[in-house]
């Protein structure tokens, strides 16, 4: 007996009631499936260049000035110029800049054109016309990538006022004193996502009465899972979904008010490419991070009129602490870390990129070793990265 609600239903046989015919093998479906896979193949070589590039100084031969100044900030700091040279250079064009910044910073962030050229003005002045900084709200920024992103935002653009947001308060002071923010740039702001019932409004009016508005809300916090589905309690299931989805949704429509008043705004929220491509041992995990696709992009649609932002970000393995602090089926944390995790990408290069799709106000920003590539798969061959992935899991 096959029961839905609303509806009882006989046992029957599928293949008995449903004969499909085999389907037949031509010249031209074979020549169809080759010239897709062929414009598969060479997408993905684009893809692979367009992540992996690295920028290339050609200096300019008629400023002999220029030239010397940048071999010798070259000599004196190659592991800054080798962070940095990874970056795509389209990125680094629209970002930031860098008068603050170091030497090697400086002119790598500004090379245009194969061309150095006078490193550009400060970060606000550059983009005022596309995001203004000026007050960040960032969760979970005790650790991982939070932490990162509330540095670099210190470090790129100084006049920033941060609000650091995490269940820590002694992680966040710390971290506050480590980046030497007074009470003018700095609010430390206590905050635990899974106590969501209550409502998170009092917290945003803290923060409103300290900088008068928001510009930025960066949804960051999240805990990951390690466990198979059939061993993993309902209570775990339960906290996944509160603390990765339902945590996130209810402070985003607390700030999401405050936004539509001032008629401007910008959430960037931090998922993972689980979200695209969910993989075993992380069920419940994968469908907090779908959810928030989900949600943002209905959110993105509905008040583009209030001229209201969305960045989604899906990093890929980042060498964080995401897989010790992880649940296990128990519900007791995994601490163990992952071989992929460790091996995964800086979280400070991480940071960095999505900083820079802030910027550039992208809809979604992937990050991370082949994410961009996980994520084409998805959509253009659901079946095959199956395979894959069933085949990884199996070594």
């Amino acid at each position: 007996m096959i029961y839905s609600p609303g509806c009882f239903v006989s046992e029957f046989d599928l293949s008995e009631s449903f004969e499909l015919p085999p389907i037949p093998i031509t010249p031209d479906s074979i020549g169809l499936s080759i010239a897709i896979l062929s414009v598969v193949f060479i997408i993905f070589l684009i893809a692979v260049c367009k992540w992996t590039r690295c920028l290339c100084f050609k200096l300019n031969p008629n400023n002999n000035d220029q030239t010397e100044s940048v071999s010798s900030v070259i000599q004196s700091d190659r592991s800054t110029i080798h962070r940095y040279s990874q970056r795509p250079r389209g990125q680094i064009q629209r970002f930031l800049s860098c008068d603050h910044l170091g030497d090697v910073d400086r002119y790598v962030c500004t090379a245009r054109n194969g061309l150095l050229s006078p490193p550009l003005p400060s970060y606000n002045r550059c983009h005022s016309n596309k995001v203004n900084l000026t007050d960040v709200t960032n969760t979970s920024a005790s650790s991982g990538i939070g932490r990162e992103l509330a540095k670099e935002l210190v470090r790129l653009s100084p006049s920033t006022r941060l609000v650091l947001s995490a269940r820590r308060e002694e992680e966040l002071r710390l971290l506050a004193a480590e980046l030497q923010l007074d009470a003018d740039h700095c609010l430390v702001l206590p905050l635990d996502l899974e106590t969501h019932e209550c409502g998170f409004q009092s917290k945003v009016d803290i923060v409103l009465d300290r900088f008068d508005h928001i510009d930025v809300l960066i949804n960051n916090a999240g805990v990951s899972q390690r466990s198979l589905i059939k061993e993993t309690k309902y209570i775990v299931d339960t906290r996944l979904m509160s603390i990765n989805f339902l945590g996130t949704v209810t402070l985003s429509k607390a700030v999401l008010l405050h936004f539509i008043q001032r008629q401007k705004g910008h959430f960037v929220v931090v998922t993972s490419v689980a979200g695209y491509a969910a993989t075993a041992l992380r069920s419940s995990y994968a469908a907090s991070k779908h959810a928030l696709h989900a949600f943002f992009d209905s959110l993105r649609l509905e008040h583009a009129k209030d001229h209201i932002d969305v960045t989604i970000a899906c990093p890929g393995f980042v060498k964080t602490d995401i897989s010790l602090n992880a649940f296990e089926g128990s519900g007791q944390l995994h601490k163990k870390m992952d071989p992929k995790t460790e091996k995964g990408t800086d979280p400070t290069v991480c940071a960095y990129d999505i900083l820079c799709g802030i910027a550039a106000r992208k809809h979604e920003i992937y990050v991370g070793h082949l994410a961009v590539v996980v994520v084409y798969i998805r959509r253009l061959f659901p079946q095959l990265l199956y395979r894959i992935l069933l085949r990884t899991e199996s070594a």
